[in-house]
């Protein structure tokens, strides 16, 4: 779920548990956005997870003798119409956990569900973490002085090998963009 998280960042109405969740760990790893649909098990937990753009199809078909089939197609598999439980998808960023231990299905929100809770982690960010302002949006009170004459400054500059190159194409775009150059 951390590698191939779900599009969160601007999605209003996602719960403020799980947006904190997501954004807790998005300090730790860049998510990947595929395209990719992903298969994978530990021994236990059996997972089809589809990346956040859902480039990718995954449906899957779960039968009456516990068979689950999770495909790019449909019909990759031979099964009568009666012997159909459930039939699906997993759509993008979504997430089908199966674990084998129980037999039990989760779904996107019941797992959703189980990583938020593990930990406070809208706690964790409302009181660690500090975000920055935009400069324009900050009260004349609140802009500082300058506090490096320019000697002092282009010394700090030559001591951490910060080139008029390395200015100009880098730190200049972080700071008039916002991004990385």
């Amino acid at each position: 779920r951390l590698l191939v998280p779900p599009a969160w960042q601007n999605n209003p109405d996602m719960d403020p548990e799980l947006r904190a969740f997501f954004d807790f760990n998005s300090m730790h790893m860049e998510p990947w956005d595929g395209p990719a649909g992903i298969v994978m098990s530990d021994g236990r937990f059996a997972a089809c997870n589809l990346d956040r753009n859902g480039l990718r199809p995954a449906r899957y078909v779960i039968t009456k003798d516990k068979l689950i089939t999770c495909a790019s197609e449909v019909g990759i598999w031979d099964y009568q119409p009666d012997e159909v439980v459930e039939k699906g998808r997993v759509g993008p960023g979504e997430l089908m956990v199966i674990d084998t231990r129980s037999g039990r299905i989760l779904h996107s929100a019941e797992t959703d569900d189980d990583l938020k809770s593990r930990h406070p982690y809208k706690e964790w960010m409302e009181k660690n973490v500090r975000r920055l302002v935009p400069f324009e949006d900050l009260p004349d009170e609140e802009v500082g002085s300058r506090e490096l004459d320019d000697d002092t400054l282009a010394s700090y500059q030559k001591q951490f090998n910060y080139s008029a190159e390395e200015l100009d194409s880098v730190i200049r775009v972080l700071g008039e963009n916002g991004q990385e150059a």
